[in-house]
């Protein structure tokens, strides 16, 4: 794994649950991956949890989950994309207004995907990673610092059945990645989300 000074990643032992059984490495119909960017703060007073008015419904009752593993009160999506995995090869980049996540689903695994990252900061890749996502349980990956707070990495994989926020169309004056920041060409995209008052 390459790594930045600036930036340290905690995989949580939580996110690989299931991973290591022999059951033979399959693709299931119609699995989805929601890919989401937080910024997590203490914005809000102690003892009170709150997310933005635009919290995606892949991250929704996981926000205490959320608050114990890294210690902030308040969350905010600031991108997201998501859609079908059909063969496990499929591409997204996800943007924000100051990060950039490539996401590379390079195939399946038993009981989930061998998923690549790679998390751009303008032009400039900060680090590049391959993680092991499970069907059943979603992977949260500690990010950068971001003024006082953090940004995390949400990867949730699931069925149909499961409900999903739609990504949110691009809007005029919405950035897009500077010359030099990763593409990926005729595969999904999406944009960042709008920015809310709380």
């Amino acid at each position: 794994m390459r790594r930045s000074a600036a930036i340290r990643w905690v995989w949580f032992a939580l996110a690989f649950a299931g991973l290591g059984g022999s059951v033979a490495a399959t693709l299931r119909a119609e699995d989805k991956l929601w890919i989401g960017l937080v910024i997590a703060d203490n914005s809000t007073k102690e003892g009170t949890v709150r997310v933005g008015n635009r919290w995606p419904a892949a991250l929704t009752g996981r926000e205490k989950q959320l608050q114990k593993i890294f210690g902030y009160r308040h969350f905010q999506l600031v991108g997201q994309a998501q859609g079908l995995i059909k063969t496990g090869e499929e591409d997204w980049l996800v943007p924000s207004n100051q990060f950039y996540l490539k996401v590379d689903a390079k195939r399946p695994i038993p009981e989930g995907y061998l998923i690549n990252l790679q998390l751009w900061q303008g032009t400039k890749q900060l680090v590049e990673t391959d993680v092991k996502l499970s069907r059943t349980t979603p992977l949260y990956i500690r990010g950068p610092q971001v003024g006082e707070g953090q940004l995390i990495i949400a990867l949730v994989c699931g069925g149909k059945e499961a409900a999903w926020t739609k990504a949110k169309p691009k809007l005029a004056g919405a950035p897009v990645p500077p010359a030099g920041a990763p593409t990926v060409e005729g595969k999904p995209t999406a944009s960042p989300a709008t920015p809310a008052s709380n």
